[in-house]
């Protein structure tokens, strides 16, 4: 089960303004009568967590000479602000191709097959977060017109988004992992007929995450307790589409049209893929652990981040919980206490705990990270390991050792000797089916 945390939901719509009320395939064709100003494409919103921020690309698509005679320009309104006109112009590539060549790139035939014509044109903007200068948590509407030279109607995109207040969840693991997602990539398709025609589509491409926890063990102490393997959104429908490889003579132009229109369809996709740059994940992480057994030591966990040059290129990254403390068994009281004497990091198990522990792992992921007004999402991941027998008890222990005190003099013809620590010792061996391991402890008599 994959565990969704998304933290929004979005609304969207698209309207024609004084359009004909019924729009069919025939309202693409410039020569029919009540032909009109349809837009086809896309907005993308892509979130950077980093810095609480997001950036928008816009996709439009139409036939080209309906574009040519009623197309004359867009505008953007982000919270009711409209973006000003020569930056939206720096920001937009404007060109025509043909359609079944820009579909080598482009999954674009979905709208293009609506068109009586062999050639498309469209449109590209991308808007950066410097350019948008809004903090994610803050945005909430945007809107997107298309304006007509010769009639009065007017086609425009709306897509409100409506926070969601949850900051805390909790998991139980399976099989010592937990999967989680977050919305990190929305696309929001505006299909250009009647809603009951061919409807709008919204897709949401996920930021995926898995924790692996691992097993705590009796005999050695443990520095590594889990692992989180993070993947990123890579791209959307529309740029997630295989070359086809086809040539000139496949899409019915000619060799001169093909190497005069490829190497600006090479462009626009340079272009569309720098919107799906990788992140530098520096905002998740592990906070602490806590069960039965480890009340009396600290209970920080440090995050690092093990990913290499070559993951982050695959929009992957990868981080590991380490405790770092050192601790031991209080043999006296019965729990495990912080230590100055202990050689080694990590947490263990004591010989004689005996049942199902319970252990809940607190991770925070700050999809609003370096907001002062703003605290991260909480992920409490609760996970069960069973411990049938005690490995050391004196009634119902893998070993029974019995022992009393006694103030007589040490009899030299013992046949074993052990020390507290060499009971340690031997119990890590963690091979007691042959008496011969008991060798190195035997008493020389004489």
């Amino acid at each position: 089960m994959v565990h969704d945390i998304s933290q929004e939901r979005y609304v969207y719509k698209s309207e024609y303004l004084d359009a004909p009320s019924y729009l069919t395939k025939d309202h693409y064709d410039v020569n029919f009568k009540d032909a009109c100003n349809i837009v086809n494409g896309n907005i993308e919103i892509k979130r950077y967590f980093t810095e609480d921020r997001f950036a928008i690309k816009i996709f439009f698509i139409q036939p080209k000479n309906l574009h040519k005679k009623f197309f004359e320009g867009f505008d953007i309104e982000i919270n009711g602000k409209r973006i000003d006109g020569n930056i939206i112009r720096s920001c937009t590539k404007l060109e025509t191709m043909d359609s079944s060549l820009l579909n080598e790139r482009l999954s674009v035939k979905k709208w293009y097959s609506k068109f009586t014509e062999e050639t498309s044109a469209y449109g590209l903007t991308i808007l950066s977060p410097k350019i948008i200068n809004l903090p994610y948590e803050k945005f909430r509407i945007l809107r997107v017109y298309f304006r007509s030279k010769e009639k009065t109607e007017k086609q425009y995109w709306e897509i409100k988004k409506i926070n969601d207040e949850r900051r805390e969840y909790t998991f139980n693991a399976k099989d010592n992992k937990v999967y989680f997602k977050i919305p990190q990539l929305y696309e929001f398709n505006f299909n250009g007929y009647n809603s009951h025609i061919e409807k709008d589509e919204l897709k949401i491409h996920y930021l995926n995450s898995i924790v692996k926890l691992n097993e705590f063990d009796r005999y050695e102490r443990k520095n590594e307790l889990a692992t989180i393997e993070t993947e990123e959104a890579k791209e959307s429908s529309l740029s997630d589409h295989w070359p086809y490889g086809y040539t000139a003579p496949w899409h019915g132009i000619t060799w001169e049209e093909y190497y005069e229109q490829f190497p600006r369809l090479l462009n626009l996709l340079k272009i569309s893929k720098s919107f799906y740059a990788s992140q530098n994940l520096t905002n998740y992480g592990f906070k602490n652990i806590a069960n039965e057994l480890f009340t009396k030591v600290k209970n920080e966990i440090y995050t690092k981040t093990t990913t290499s040059s070559d993951d982050s290129t695959k929009w992957k990254d990868y981080k590991t919980g380490t405790y770092e403390n050192f601790i031991d068994y209080d043999y006296d009281n019965g729990y495990l206490v912080n230590s100055t004497k202990s050689q080694k990091a990590g947490l263990f198990i004591p010989y004689n705990y005996k049942g199902n522990l319970k252990t809940n792992y607190v991770l925070y992921f700050n999809d609003k990270a370096y907001s002062n007004t703003s605290s991260p999402i909480i992920l409490n991941i609760n996970n069960h390991q069973l411990f049938k027998r005690k490995i050391l008890d004196h009634v119902e222990g893998t070993i029974q050792l019995k022992y009393e005190e006694n103030n007589d003099i040490f009899d030299s013809n013992s046949t074993y000797e052990f020390k507290g620590e060499d009971i340690e010792e031997y119990l890590k061996l963690k091979d007691f089916s042959s008496i011969y391991s008991l060798d190195r402890y035997k008493v020389k008599n004489g």
